[in-house]
């Protein structure tokens, strides 16, 4: 990548304004606040600069305009020189007065930032309008340029408005264009007026470009991103949002051989299209990826033609679809997703590619709601199939199906997943098509858990489950089959669902080639029933090992011990205490055994050793080796007759002394 300063330390600094009337580059020497000695941009043009440059523009004279400005060059600002890898030239407005590149107005031109055949260039703090049929940004890269040629940071399309019937993108790369954006930003990406007709995208890349960008905001465009003739953008910390898309246009679009990779970020589609898709043709499938992000999508549509996608890590959250689906043509790698289903009336994931498409589910979790439709998960043509594996299916209520197999499909693998109060009108597994009735006798349901789910399988009105697939039936379930028991016996009936140590579902699954559960634990023994594998080296399942951990049976990965007692605050009765024991009132000598039934309240004595049977512990026992109660009664008969001695002594010898008084 590219250096951000040049290293020649010789290098010259040159001055730009709209106004400049410096003729040549030789009278803009330095940064200077007057026109005299700026160039205009019509000088720029036509300058050449040497590596270790850097030239600076000024809004000091006013934006620079496409009616000032265009040429045969046709475009409003076009870098005229490369540098090198050690000094890359340095176009940048000037920070404190970044200056405005306007193409709005252009009738025909290759934008307002048009960069080609250059490379090892650094270009920064402009702001621009315009695409002028073409995009705003435009970078058309050369066979020769290795690594990224172009580094471009802290650039704002204002908008991409323009008289023109082409495109109008924001940022747009072709041929082999090498780029690497940091905090960028677009907007208005559009024609100005509706219809919105075309392609209009916030960022586009074309013809074997690679770029990545990191941090960026996108909004009001027709498309997101997309990418197509084996490009690859990988594209970090993205917000994107306000997107308006119409007809078969798409948020993101991967197709022909492209890889779009989007992580950490924030994209949100309210519209009438679908959020992604894919139009490669047969034999180029493209490659979408999704990690890590925050998925927003309401009111459109999720389709994806002759694609792999892959999406891990993400929040996803899918209201008020009409008609909504996943249409695979290629495979589906859907894993560590926490997925937020409500009021949509079609599928979620549908694979219907005669090329044999594939699902592969696994550790999420669905909370869903109202999904009126047809089916979440659907499998049809005989090539296709997958797997769906330790997930948690949550709160499902509508009249749908979770899984439908259909039209000779081959039959996923179901197992390890919990189906948690999906009883409300609502199916797990349905065939209810005639033509694979072959399929179901592949299905294969192993290790779930339906709880509160009434209706498990359903093939043409009959319920068919395989009566040694271990799976586990409670709540609401009228199913007696193998495995069921009367409790799970949860640890905690939250989105966890763990199992407790004494659930009946450890160690009672059927072995599959599964080395971890939904979480990522190891897998001990026996796999469990469920998608959660009870952890014996930490049964509370807070990623602290019982030998460390202060609260061993209540969940608290942060170990907060405010008294600093080694009791967990979660568990501890008295969190605040500043010693290092808790004060124990039902326990005041903290020998474990009650106040109540202490033989020796005060004095610590776990054992209750009580030698001579007095109910006095010998800990706190002035006599403690007495033969007992009938011991300790010949001590006080032997004590009376000492008393009675000493009183037929004292007696006559008290009457003397009576007589003597009178």
């Amino acid at each position: 990548m590219l250096g951000l300063v040049p290293l020649i330390s010789n290098a010259t600094e040159y001055c730009v304004r709209a106004d400049g009337t410096a003729v040549t580059k030789q009278n803009a020497i330095g940064v200077s606040s007057g026109p005299e000695n700026c160039m205009n941009m019509h000088a720029f043009n036509y300058e050449s600069f040497t590596p270790g440059d850097t030239i600076y523009f000024s809004a000091q004279g006013g934006p620079f305009v496409s009616g000032d400005y265009i040429d045969n060059t046709l475009t409003i600002m076009h870098l005229p020189s490369s540098g090198s890898v050690d000094n890359p030239i340095v176009y940048s407005g000037v920070p404190e007065n970044v200056p405005l590149i306007d193409a709005s107005r252009s009738v025909r031109s290759s934008g307002a930032i048009h960069i080609s055949d250059i490379d090892h260039v650094i270009i920064k703090n402009f702001n621009v309008k315009g695409s002028g049929g073409v995009a705003a940004f435009h970078v058309l890269g050369d066979s020769g340029v290795s690594g990224y040629g172009v580094h471009a940071e802290n650039i704002n399309v204002l908008s991409a408005y323009g008289y023109s019937r082409g495109n109008h993108d924001c940022f747009s790369m072709k041929d082999n264009a090498q780029v690497e954006y940091l905090s960028i930003s677009a907007t208005k990406c559009r024609p100005e007026f509706p219809p919105y007709e075309g392609s209009h995208q916030a960022i586009t890349g074309h013809g074997d470009s690679k770029y990545t960008v990191n941090s960026a905001r996108f909004s009001d465009s027709n498309y997101i991103v997309t990418n197509t003739f084996n490009t690859t953008g990988y594209l970090y910390n993205v917000t994107a949002s306000e997107f308006y898309v119409y007809g078969f246009t798409n948020g993101l679009n991967s197709t022909s051989k492209a890889s779009t990779v989007i992580d950490n970020s924030d994209i949100n589609v309210d519209s009438g299209a679908p959020l992604f898709s894919s139009n490669s043709v047969e034999g180029e499938q493209s490659e979408l990826k999704f990690i890590n992000s925050n998925i927003y999508s309401s009111n459109s549509r999720t389709a994806v033609i002759k694609s792999d996608v892959y999406l891990s890590g993400n929040n996803i959250v899918i209201d008020d679809q009409g008609w909504s689906y996943l249409s695979i043509g290629g495979d589906v790698y859907f894993s560590d997703n926490k997925v937020y289903i409500q009021n949509i009336g079609g599928a979620f994931l549908r694979v219907d590619s005669l090329r044999g498409g594939r699902i592969y589910i696994k550790n999420n979790i669905f909370i869903l709601s109202d999904i009126v439709g047809d089916f979440l998960f659907g499998f049809s043509h005989e090539e296709n199939s997958g797997v769906i594996s330790h997930n948690v299916f949550r709160d499902y209520s509508g009249l749908s199906k979770i899984i439908k197999i259909y039209d000779y499909a081959k039959a996923p693998l179901l197992q390890n997943n919990l189906f948690y109060n999906t009883e409300v009108g609502g199916v797990v597994v349905e065939t209810g098509n005639a033509k694979n009735d072959g399929a179901m006798s592949s299905l294969k349901i192993y290790n779930n858990i339906f709880f509160n789910a009434n209706d498990i399988v359903k093939s043409n009105g009959e319920f068919l489950i395989d009566a040694d697939s271990n799976n586990y039936f409670g709540g609401g379930v009228l199913m007696d089959v193998n495995g069921v028991f009367d409790d799970p016996l949860f640890l905690s009936d939250g989105m966890g669902y763990y199992l407790s140590q004494a659930s009946p579902l450890i160690d009672s699954g059927v072995s599959f080639d599964v080395d971890t559960d939904l979480e990522g634990n190891p897998i001990w023994n026996v796999i469990d029933i469920g998608p959660f594998e009870f952890q014996p080296n930490d049964v509370d399942y807070d990623s602290v090992l019982n030998v460390s951990d202060n609260c061993i049976n209540i969940s608290n990965h942060d170990q907060l011990d405010s008294d600093g007692d080694n009791i967990g605050d979660v568990c501890d009765a008295l969190p605040s205490d500043l010693g290092l024991f808790e004060f124990q009132p039902n326990d005041a000598d903290y020998d474990s055994v009650l106040n109540v039934s202490d033989n020796c309240i005060n004095i610590s004595n776990h054992n209750q050793l009580d030698s001579d049977g007095d109910n006095i512990g010998d800990a706190c026992d002035a006599l403690p080796s007495d033969l007992g109660v009938d011991a300790e009664g010949s001590v006080a008969s032997g004590r009376l007759g000492f008393y009675v001695l000493l009183c037929m002594c004292l007696v006559p010898t008290l009457f003397r002394v009576s007589l003597l008084s009178q």
